[in-house]
């Protein structure tokens, strides 16, 4: 009986059943068989949500919808261009940066898409940037989301695998500005090689005007990040920090946002986090049934038998991520693979905040591949360009990204250095 519980999930997504739906029917299926009594499918599933962690996914979602709806992206901008727009081609830099501190904020790559690129696609295009080189440096920097902290899938894999919070949102930091810095320094070459050199110049009296205004903005990642890791505050309450900043800013400082406005943006980031809740539950369900019947040791034991070192071992689970990002989206994944793949972590001696960073950087190169890429499907319309050209113009981030992708996968200490320096090992 046991070969019908596959069966089943199979059957279910290739009839394009919803992964939620086909989860929790496969687990339901999967307690009947096993003689579990079915009651008990309700109080794994309560168990699995009821955590304090995932508080903070609302209220990160609620901060960055507030922050996407006001001006606080654009400040950001101001303030960016100021300081580094004199470089040749410093537009672009520009806009990778933006997407990078606006990422330290929102927590969500499509928000940081929309953001930026909402007015700095027209912004490169008005200065003679190649409009296919500004779409896929747009979707691009704005995959950053997931990587740098807060990110909304690093508190999903720690509510998963019951790590800090801290530590991963510590470990995002330093391959988020490698990231940067690989993309920065590609759009130097590039806008070289094409003659755009459109430059700001560098005045004091620039900087002085963009940080009156662009402060506020600034600001918002220091306090969300100085009160993790000074102590004031945990990443939950942070969270809740971050929304109550984004009201302060948005509605009495920059006056981007009226009051009537606030009570949709709830009402949207209660549905999606009610949606990750739904997912959360479901996968918590079938994890359950994985466990009882030992798969994810089963699983762990062939790969341990199949292959002899951990090098290999990451080439082969880098491999399967990058094929499975093409089709399914990050917080689905991880919920049906890092149960299983945990055990192996611990036969081949891999910690799981290094992991962490990998799996969610593939998945991030997820975002911009085909069927699934989400980043494509946003850029494409403010872009006004047809989905195979936003695929084309983003082939060239996406050879940056692997190469990245290689040097964390194989040099941990790029993403252990910070959680061990300032939170121990």
């Amino acid at each position: 009986m046991q070969w019908m519980i596959p069966i089943a999930l199979i059957l279910f997504i290739c009839s394009t059943t919803p992964i939620t739906v086909a989860l929790f029917l496969t687990s339901a299926l999967a307690f009947i068989i096993n003689g579990i009594p079915i009651d008990a499918l309700g109080e794994v599933i309560f168990t699995k949500i009821n955590s304090y962690s995932l508080l903070a996914v609302l209220f990160f979602i609620l901060s960055g919808k507030i922050m996407t709806v006001g001006k606080t992206a654009e400040e950001i901008v101001k303030v960016i261009n100021s300081l580094i727009g004199f470089i040749p081609g410093g537009l672009a830099i520009v806009t990778v940066f933006s997407c990078g501190v606006f990422a330290a904020i929102s927590g969500s790559s499509p928000a940081t898409v929309i953001a930026i690129g909402s007015f700095m696609l027209p912004a490169m295009e008005a200065k003679n940037y190649d409009k296919s080189f500004s779409a896929g440096l747009i979707a691009s920097s704005g995959s950053l989301g997931i990587l740098i902290p807060p990110s909304i899938p690093m508190i999903i894999y720690a509510t998963l695998v019951s790590v800090s919070v801290g530590k991963l949102f510590l470990a995002g930091i330093l391959p988020g500005l490698m990231l940067i810095l690989s993309f920065s320094l590609y759009s130097l070459l590039i806008t070289k090689r094409k003659k755009v050199v459109v430059r700001t110049k560098l005045e004091f009296r620039l900087i002085v005007n963009s940080l009156k205004t662009g402060i506020w903005a600034l600001m918002l990642p220091i306090i969300i990040l100085g009160g993790i890791y000074g102590g004031i505050f945990t990443a939950t309450e942070a969270s809740a920090v971050s929304v109550f900043a984004a009201v302060v800013i948005e509605i009495f400082i920059y006056r981007s946002i009226k009051l009537k406005t606030f009570p949709s943006l709830i009402v949207e980031a209660g549905i999606q986090t009610a949606s990750l809740a739904i997912i959360v539950s479901s996968a918590s369900a079938f994890s359950e049934y994985l466990t009882f019947e030992m798969i994810p040791e089963q699983l762990a034991e062939f790969l341990v038998a199949s292959i002899d070192s951990k090098i290999m071992f990451l080439l082969v689970i880098n491999l399967a991520l990058l094929v499975v990002g093409t089709f399914m989206d990050i917080i689905s994944a991880m919920i049906i693979l890092i149960p299983i793949l945990a055990a192996a972590l611990t036969r081949f001696e891999i910690s799981p905040i290094h992991f962490a960073i990998i799996f969610i950087f593939n998945m991030e190169i997820g975002y911009l591949t085909p069927p699934l890429g989400v980043n494509l499907f946003v850029v494409g319309p403010m872009a006004k360009m047809p989905f195979s050209k936003v695929v084309k113009a983003v082939f060239p981030f996406i050879i940056i990204m692997l190469l990245n992708l290689i040097l964390f996968t194989y040099i941990p200490e790029i993403s252990l250095f910070l959680p061990n320096l300032i939170m121990g090992k």
